[in-house]
């Protein structure tokens, strides 16, 4: 070891004399982003291939947020409109005993 550098791998060649591969970053890059791609497309199941029972599952699924988010928003407001107004009658400084 000199000048801070290991000499593990080096096998007595000096590191600015190595030679370099003719592959750069830059096509690795494309490569692994291919490859990327390639294996999405594999994994990938697109709504026109899937079976009918897939697409009847998922607008079931689809159909039942909504219908429940619905729910929710009706009796929400249906709530605060029943408790709005009686809010509202009672004075300022009284106290109400339930």
């Amino acid at each position: 070891m000199t000048n801070g550098q290991s000499s593990v791998g080096t096998e007595g060649e000096p590191r600015g004399n190595r030679a370099s591969s003719s592959v750069t970053l830059e096509e690795l890059r494309l490569r692994a982003v291919a490859r990327r791609r390639i294996e999405q497309r594999k994994n990938a199941i697109w709504v026109g291939s899937r079976s009918r029972r897939e697409k009847v599952r998922t607008l079931a699924v689809c159909a039942g947020a909504l219908l429940l988010m619905a729910l929710g928003l009706y009796f929400g407001l249906a709530h605060q409109e029943s408790s709005g107004p009686v809010e509202s009658i009672a004075p300022v400084g009284a106290v109400s005993i339930v």
